[in-house]
């Protein structure tokens, strides 16, 4: 039987066993090996497409100065320089300095004019290495496997040492008209959605609403067979997450309607539909479903619409399905717990939380512990690139391992239980939730 040591080393012993834990990271959108083999990247990049960026945005700088129409890394410095002194107390920039730290060897303490270049130019050397997602993921973060977000499957083909595929399944509810665009600014990229983009990506033309929902189901038995583990929605930033019922004849009057008369009030009747068909499809599937909920990357959004609450109603429609409600519902952390606490189709990730804010993600954690069934909670990434995702683990384990110590010490429970759930947040829960088993 394990004993309870000195207060003063139970932290470190958290610590020690976390960092021998093979870790099953539940978010990602990391580019595939080959396709990041193929872009230049330097400081700017990076900064370009890590949360840094939105912190820089926020403190002042323009969003146009992300843009830029040739690769020059002088350049892009001194974009970035006149802004970083306001967000060097930020944890997306910390999370961030703390990765350069540790993957490059980069001994100084902050970003200036004297040294930003040598970072700039290992970031650009590393970024060329065949095995540089081995080492970083691998061997570094101790990660067997992340779930990564996406809709194109096939690129995963020769990726399954590194990752496993979720569907992205919003563009299913754009099918009442043939195209629709959907500017996201953070990203300087523009979704094409609609049933024009579905029948290019499937290569099925659809003429009924019954061929939609069949297309639908198609998707979902092709994401499945090409090893997707889960779906995923990210609507909270374009609508509000309640989805009401709606009849089948209802969503088909949409459906058949000439896109110019389609309304606002048609719209949601069609996606509250979808997404009831969407979550029963799931079931059928045995596929989790991971909800986007609270805090929302970018410039600025509607950040009720987010708020988990909203989904009540589906989660009581559905007590068979799996919902993982994504990033803690932060800012709606205590309703995010009772959902957690008083469904048993509702697990809770808190994947991003904290890169946004370790104190948060800690308060966070130390009141799920006390609320929410240890089999119910998952960590995740959610970055873009391999640096940002090893700064997202040194984070959270740091995150979670405070959190557990401060149980232990204040005797709410022993060092074995909080080992125990360190293991089941870091790969336990998630190995369990996602029937890694069978798919790995």
């Amino acid at each position: 039987m394990r004993t309870v040591s000195g207060k003063g080393k139970v932290l470190e012993e958290l610590r020690q066993e976390i960092d021998r834990i093979l870790i099953i990271d539940t978010h990602e959108h990391i580019l595939p090996r080959q396709e990041a083999l193929r872009r230049e990247v330097d400081l700017f990049d990076l900064f370009d497409q890590t949360y840094v960026k939105g912190d820089l945005v926020s403190a002042g700088m323009s969003v146009k100065a992300w843009e830029r129409e040739e690769h020059d890394p002088q350049e892009g410095w001194k974009r970035i320089r006149p802004f970083l002194d306001k967000v060097r107390n930020t944890a997306y920039y910390r999370s961030l300095l703390a990765a350069f730290h540790d993957l490059y060897d980069f001994t100084y303490e902050e970003l200036h004019n004297e040294n930003w270049e040598e970072l700039s130019n290992k970031i650009s050397a590393s970024s060329k290495r065949e095995d540089w997602y081995r080492f970083v993921l691998k061997e570094k973060a101790n990660i067997e496997v992340a779930l990564l977000h996406g809709t194109h499957f096939d690129a995963f083909k020769a990726e399954r040492e590194f990752f496993l595929p979720v569907l992205w399944i919003d563009p299913f509810l754009y099918g009442y008209t043939k195209l629709v665009l959907l500017e996201e600014p953070a990203l300087r990229t523009v979704f094409r959605y609609g049933r024009e983009a579905l029948q290019q990506e499937y290569g099925i033309e659809v003429r009924s609403f019954d061929e939609y929902l069949s297309l639908l189901d198609t998707a979902l038995k092709k994401a499945v067979v090409r090893g997707a583990v889960a779906v995923k929605s990210v609507a909270a930033y374009w609508r509000m997450l309640r989805y009401d019922a709606i009849n089948k004849a209802e969503a088909e009057q949409v459906f058949v309607k000439p896109d110019n008369e389609v309304t606002p009030s048609d719209i949601k009747k069609f996606q509250d539909y979808m997404m009831h068909v969407i979550v029963q499809k799931a079931v059928e599937h045995d596929l989790p479903f991971q909800i986007h909920t609270g805090i929302q990357h970018g410039y600025g959004n509607i950040l009720e619409n987010a708020n988990p609450l909203h989904l009540n109603n589906l989660l009581l429609a559905y007590p068979e399905a799996k919902f993982v409600l994504f990033h803690g519902g932060y800012p709606y952390i205590g309703e995010t717990a009772v959902l957690g606490k008083t469904f048993s189709n509702v697990y809770l990730d808190f994947n991003w939380l904290p890169l946004v804010s370790p104190s948060a993600a800690k308060r966070a954690l130390a009141e799920w512990i006390e609320t929410v069934p240890g089999n119910k909670l998952t960590w995740g990434g959610d970055c873009q690139h391999v640096e940002a995702c090893y700064g997202a683990v040194l984070y959270a384990k740091e995150v979670v391992s405070s959190a557990l110590a401060e149980k232990v010490k204040s005797h709410y429970f022993g060092q074995e239980t909080a080992i125990d759930l360190a293991r089941k947040i870091f790969r336990d829960n998630a190995w369990e939730l996602y029937r890694l088993d069978e798919k790995r």
